[in-house]
This record gives structure tokens, sequence and C-alpha cells, in this order.
């Protein structure tokens, strides 16, 4: 029922009135729930169709996708193509800084601070703990070590 039938019902109900002696203080309360129930009654209907909206979406998702998608962590972009996640980006980072800059060793001793990676800015990435190459003593930042293929 419509909020504008509840009204209506209520000028009906007041027009009869006369016969029935309901009092003014129940008819104004009745008025009220009819009304709060129009509210609750079109919200319900409004979700109902969102319900309908999201099972459609899901039909024409292929499950076993998802199911790699989620177990995997992948992230897609809003065109479906796939975003590298932080373990990714993070293995990379690593072969791409693997070696001294001085003499290519890469046995070393390293600080463990972690470096906070934003996933929106990974060019701006930088790894600033201290290492020390344990085959000639050089001392740098893990940024500045240089990968296998340089």
């Amino acid at each position: 029922m419509t909020e504008e039938k509840v009204l209506e019902a209520y000028r009906n109900i007041r027009a009869i009135d006369t016969t029935l002696r309901i009092s003014d203080s129940f008819l104004d309360w009745m008025k009220d729930v009819c009304i709060e129930r129009a509210k609750v009654e079109a919200k319900l209907d409004k979700l109902k169709k969102l319900d309908i909206e999201i099972d459609q979406l899901l039909s024409n998702f292929d499950k076993s996708e998802a199911f790699d998608i989620l177990s995997k962590g992948i992230d897609l972009d809003e065109n479906g193509a796939t975003i590298m996640t932080s373990e990714e980006f993070l293995k990379q980072y690593g072969l791409d800084h693997e070696l001294c800059p001085k003499c290519g060793s890469n046995s070393y001793n390293t600080t463990l601070v972690g470096y906070v990676l934003y996933m929106d800015d990974l060019d701006n990435y930088k790894d600033k703990n201290r290492c020390t190459c344990m085959y000639c003593g050089d001392k740098h930042i893990t940024h500045d070590r240089v990968s296998k293929e340089i």
C-alpha cells in the first residue's frame, strides 16, 4: 500500500466517522502506522529489485574463475585486466635489486625494516634497508642493489 492510498483511506474513514465514532487519536495513530508500513514496503521492493540484479550479474560470472581470483589474490581493474599483487611486485623487486652494485655478489647482511608499499604508487617504492656486502664490504641500501641482467 502506498502512502497516497493510506491517506485516501484515512480521508474515507473520516468521512464516514459519524456512525463509527472512532477517536481522533486512534485514527491518527493508525494513519502513522500505515504510512510507516508503506515506507518499509517500498524499501523492501527496492531491495528485492537489487537482489534480482545481483543474481543476474552473478549468473553471468564464471564461478571457477571467481574461485581462482579469490584464492590466488588476483586483482582485476575495471576492464578485467590482471593487476600485479604485492607479493608479485616484491618478488620482482627482489630480483631487480639482488646483487651488490660494486662487485656483483649476492652475499650480504641487511637491516630488516619494513617499508610501506603503496600499490597505487609502485614506481616510487624504495627499500632503504642498509646492506653490507659480505664479499667486498661495500655499504649501500637495498634499492641500490642491481639485477643479474646488468
